[in-house]
């Protein structure tokens, strides 16, 4: 037998449970309860109690749920040190209590980039099941920092029609999702809510990269949370996905390229030769604000901003593409 359950004492306290749960975050509610475990933990065996003595341990257990309260009403539980796995999991239980996030013809990203190579530019695309029209800045960002301007010359940012190469031989429209796990848009609304399978079939579905399991589950969790229209209950799974992923730390409270407050939680996948990597994401709603590319002295290298995703029903028109100065536009590059 448990020797806390043979302590009248410890085992009234446990009984009594007094962790209010109302208006307590997921995380804090969690934390109560480690709190309580902590007041009933195991000791080692006594005696029954009587008389004046039982009147002590009455008064004990009630000292413990004072205690207790007053570490809830004061505070305590707000400013105890979290961790990257209960940030993660607070942020996929929020997200479940979201709304779905509507309908219309095509899936709307527009994320704002910073890298070493360019200076601050811009990403949008409006992707349907089949094909869609992308507007990426990079190339213009990148003459401009090789030009020592800030400013982008609007003539080398074009509409592009993502399914221009569907009648190439192996070439296709259909819209694929999460990267190296390639899903496409009706398989997106079947995969599965459960972490321990979602990550199973992840896995089944990845491309060998030679990087190691832990990066391209990282890799594809994100690119999902990022850039596809997941329903509220799969994005809580893609986040407890990522919550199991070994090695996982908490940064901390952190502000991203738009003035949002987040908190950051990465990952060191140096081992591999492929540096560190973090998340800003917002827990009170399971959205991902932000991902890094740190330094080995945590500086951030490169930002990617999700700035804003939703339906729209309509998309602005494919241009010709820019094939570099002095290129002719009505030439395929």
């Amino acid at each position: 037998m448990n020797h806390r359950m043979r302590n009248r004492t410890l085992r009234l306290v446990e009984e009594a449970n007094p962790v209010p749960t109302s208006g307590l975050t997921a995380d804090e509610s969690a934390r109560a309860e480690l709190l309580l475990q902590d007041l009933t933990a195991a000791s080692g065996p006594a005696r029954p109690v009587a008389g004046r003595r039982g009147t002590r341990a009455r008064a004990l257990v009630g000292g413990a749920i004072v205690l207790l309260a007053a570490a809830l009403g004061g505070g305590l539980l707000a400013t105890a040190p979290a961790s990257a796995e209960q940030v993660l999991l607070q942020a996929a239980s929020n997200a479940a209590l979201q709304q779905p996030v509507g309908e219309g013809r095509y899936w709307y990203v527009r994320t704002e980039s910073d890298t070493s190579v360019t200076i601050p530019h811009q990403r949008e695309v409006w992707l349907a099941r089949e094909g869609g029209v992308l507007r990426d800045e990079f190339f213009a960002a990148e003459v401009a920092e090789s030009e020592g301007s800030a400013v982008l010359d609007p003539a080398l940012v074009r509409y592009q029609d993502l399914g221009q190469h569907a009648d190439v031989p192996g070439g296709s429209s259909t819209t694929l999702f999460g990267g190296n796990v390639a899903v496409t848009w009706d398989e997106l609304d079947e995969l599965p809510a459960d972490p321990e399978e979602l990550s199973a079939l992840l896995t089944e579905r990845m491309t060998d990269t030679s990087h190691g399991h832990a990066y391209d589950l990282w890799d594809a969790a994100t690119g999902l949370l990022r850039e596809s229209p997941a329903r509220p209950e799969l994005r809580r799974t893609l986040w407890e996905v990522i919550a199991s992923i070994p090695g996982v730390t908490l940064d901390g409270p952190t502000t991203d390229a738009a003035g949002r407050d987040g908190t950051a939680v990465s990952v060191d996948f140096s081992s591999q030769r492929l540096g560190r990597y973090a998340l800003v994401l917002d827990p009170t709603d399971g959205t991902l604000l932000e991902t890094r590319y740190l330094a080995d002295d945590g500086a951030v290298l490169s930002t990617g901003t999700v700035i804003e995703q939703g339906f729209r029903d309509t998309a602005p028109t494919a241009q010709p593409p820019v094939c570099g100065p002095g290129s002719e536009p009505e030439r395929s590059c």
